[in-house]
């Protein structure tokens, strides 16, 4: 036999032995994409593919680059059984699916346990609303408690990315400023008079729905709150707005009456008992991670009814703590929250 003939024979071997492989590949990778878009079924094929296109962006293999061959009509086909496409051919696209599968579910940082935590699941609860049902939806709750986590997570897994964005006012903003911000997330134009703007943003939204969320609304000005009603009214997109108490007190200004009316769901974290999770987690964000023992934390559930009073509590134990930095942690605690009752 010559040697071409060998090697043919050989690579002919290897193919039988390896395709139980690939097709062990081929079968995980459309039950898992299957299960991930019966999870999340605002998931288009065109929503999947745009990702994974972005995802593995100028990325190459063997010289060829790894967004190619990853249309929509390629993946449908995929989960049909990828009719009268090689099985090696199917095998590439089933890797590339697998290794965006990984990223999803694991790319965001942060610890899980978070997740675990009764505040996390209302927060995450409060902007699901807003992106499947475009809800007009208003999450309050303390500095630290996981809002802006929840929301960056809720984008990174749960959404295609493009119809999901995050702008985060500063303090001091001024309404022609928001909506500069606003109109760049959204990748529009940014001069132009308020009235200019909000044409343009209100008209862009109407033929290409987004997902608006605003963290630290506690630094919107009145008049930027009127206009995310505004937008809302007639087309119904989904808008989060999160804050702190003092997005609370903004809201129960008369001029806001229009704000009041349309928000569609309200989730304020202030007024609910906190879990000893959630205790951890805020001690943790203001303490150093020594001075967080489980003694500490049972003592500040003790005291702390709702999360504005939790705030409070820790802000006088950091007060004493500076002053008495030899005392424990759950020692201060024991001698402040009788403060409160």
């Amino acid at each position: 036999m010559t040697e071409r003939a060998t090697t043919a024979m050989t690579d002919f071997r290897l193919g039988i032995q390896e395709e139980p492989i690939l097709e062990a590949r081929v079968e995980e990778a459309r039950a898992r994409l299957k299960r991930f878009m019966e999870e999340y079924p605002h998931w288009t094929l065109k929503d999947i593919s745009r990702s994974m296109q972005q995802f593995f962006g100028k990325q190459q293999e063997n010289g060829r680059r790894m967004n190619t061959g990853l249309s929509p009509a390629t993946l449908r086909n995929f989960l049909d059984g990828g009719g009268g496409v090689s099985l090696e051919a199917q095998a590439n696209t089933a890797r590339r699916i697998l290794i965006w599968l990984d990223d999803r579910e694991h790319r965001v940082s942060g610890e899980v346990k978070v997740r675990e935590y009764e505040s996390y699941k209302k927060i995450k609860y409060g902007i699901a609303q807003a992106a499947t049902a475009r809800q007009f939806v208003i999450i309050i709750g303390p500095s630290g408690i996981g809002k802006t986590f929840a929301a960056r997570e809720f984008g990174n897994r749960y959404t295609s990315g493009g119809d999901y964005i995050i702008v985060e006012p500063y303090d001091g903003i001024r309404p022609k400023s928001f909506l500069r911000l606003l109109a760049r997330a959204l990748g529009l134009e940014t001069r132009g008079s308020v009235e200019d703007l909000l044409i343009r943003i209100r008209g862009f939204l109407r033929e290409t729905p987004r997902v608006i969320v605003v963290d630290e609304g506690d630094f919107l000005p009145p008049e930027s709150l009127n206009h995310l009603v505004y937008l809302w009214n007639g087309i119904h997109i989904g808008i989060v707005i999160m804050g702190t108490q003092r997005l609370d007190e903004t809201l129960r200004r008369s001029s806001l009456e229009r704000v009041r009316t349309r928000r569609r769901l309200t989730i304020n974290l202030n007024t609910a008992r906190p879990s000893l999770g959630d205790i951890e987690t805020l001690l943790n964000e203001a303490f150093e991670k020594s001075l967080v023992t489980t003694e500490a934390v049972k003592a500040l559930a003790t005291f702390a009814s709702n999360y504005r009073e939790l705030e409070m509590l820790i802000g006088l134990a950091k007060d004493v703590l500076k002053l008495n930095p030899e005392r424990s942690l759950r020692e201060i605690i024991l001698e402040v929250g009788p403060r409160l009752m």
